[in-house]
């Protein structure tokens, strides 16, 4: 979508194309024929972008609960922070009342930042910059100034804070290492020679041998899916690892050392939030719920009494052995297995052949959790309910 594009569909001849196509589509008139229609009225390449804004809507919805009121691009939607990791985020921003969004994109991050203070959104695309003002406005969180600018050439002394999200994206090829977006990582953290109230958006793949001395990296998951990490200067740093799972804001931080207790596997084993294997805070967490570790390179817990904690799923371990496909097959018709889910750690099974395998020993009607893993060394498998 171009700007020009853009500016028509915020019209209200444009609203009225976006009504009127929401009219034919949910009156079950196929897409085709509804573009069909609405050319004969509209300019092709209005309908053509209405009609992928609607289908953008939809997918949106997931992420954002006004998003049948916001405008998107595929690459801004794809790259944008859920509304809910958004406000978690801004908590961190309260102290200001002066920031700036940088790389605002379609404004995922700045619904939340320009709620109740000064907010400047920067983008260096006039598209994105438009649908962040427009979708700021949606959720009544007006930006104080919309800057159509590489943010590499910004001056900072207006900002008490800045918050980063790097582009991902090189000609429409997404890039996988976080030193390599756009502006680069070296170069946020660069910055903070000039302002030191920083938060940088990043990947959870990033290599935490990279994070400078006096920065934290919090790691956040969104109902059990590791969404993305996000570094904090050393004067908004508040510990060196944290892990967040939301929608229910519970964290745990590296405040300490905790101590590395290995025994057998217990009557349960725990299979901790990817945040908190991610942060690398299995013995943390072990060290809070009273559990121990079974391998000290395996991110399992165990304990010999149901823990009920946010931070892993708890499993009643019902056979435990060496890895042997004939002692599986076995052990799940003892079990009236009908059907398993499989995961694996540390382990080289093909899931998708073994599940194969499986399948004619799977006349029964109980479910269960198969964890392929290693265990002091050796191949083990966990049957659990």
């Amino acid at each position: 979508m171009d700007l020009q594009t853009l500016e028509f569909l915020l019209s209200n001849d444009g609203q009225d194309l976006i009504a009127e196509l929401k009219t034919l589509m949910s009156d079950g008139i196929s897409e085709l024929r509804s573009q069909e229609i609405l050319r004969a009225k509209y300019p092709a390449r209005s309908v053509s972008a209405a009609v992928e804004l609607l289908l953008l809507r939809h997918r949106a919805r997931d992420k954002f609960s006004r998003a049948d009121s916001m405008f998107f691009t595929r690459i801004g939607l794809e790259q944008s922070s859920s509304e809910v990791v958004s406000r978690y985020r801004a908590q961190r921003y309260k102290p200001f009342e002066n920031v700036a969004d940088l790389c605002t994109g379609i404004g995922g991050d700045l619904i939340a930042l320009a709620e109740g203070r000064s907010c400047t959104a920067v983008d260096i695309d006039p598209v994105h910059l438009k649908m962040a003002e427009v979708n700021a406005n949606v959720y009544e969180a007006r930006p104080s100034d919309t800057v159509l600018a590489d943010v590499k050439d910004l001056a900072f002394e207006d900002f008490e804070a800045v918050f980063i999200d790097p582009s991902r994206r090189s000609q429409d090829k997404r890039i996988l290492d976080p030193r390599f977006g756009e502006p680069p990582l070296d170069w946020c953290l660069s910055i903070s020679s000039r302002i030191k109230n920083i938060g940088i958006k990043t990947s959870p793949g990033l290599d935490k041998a990279i994070i400078p001395e006096g920065w934290e990296i919090e790691f956040i998951s969104l109902r059990g899916d590791l969404k993305e990490a996000v570094l904090w200067s050393p004067s908004m740093s508040t510990a060196k690892r944290r892990a967040t799972l939301l929608p229910g804001e519970y964290t745990l931080a590296a405040l300490s050392v905790a101590p590395v207790v290995v025994d057998n596997p217990g009557r349960y084993i725990l299979d901790p939030d990817p945040a908190v294997t991610r942060a690398g805070l299995v013995s943390n967490l072990a060290q809070e719920i009273d559990a121990w570790m079974i391998d000290e390179n395996l991110a399992f817990l165990s304990s010999n009494r149901y823990l009920a904690t946010p931070f892993a799923k708890t499993w009643e371990v019902l056979y435990s052995g060496r890895w042997g496909l004939r002692h599986l097959k076995q052990a799940l018709i003892d079990l009236d297995a009908g059907s398993v889910d499989i995961r694996k750690r540390r382990s080289p099974i093909d899931v998708e052949q073994l599940r194969r395998k499986l399948d004619p020993v799977l006349k029964g009607t109980s479910r269960y959790m198969v964890f392929l893993t290693e265990l002091s060394g050796n191949p083990w498998m966990f049957i659990c309910s």
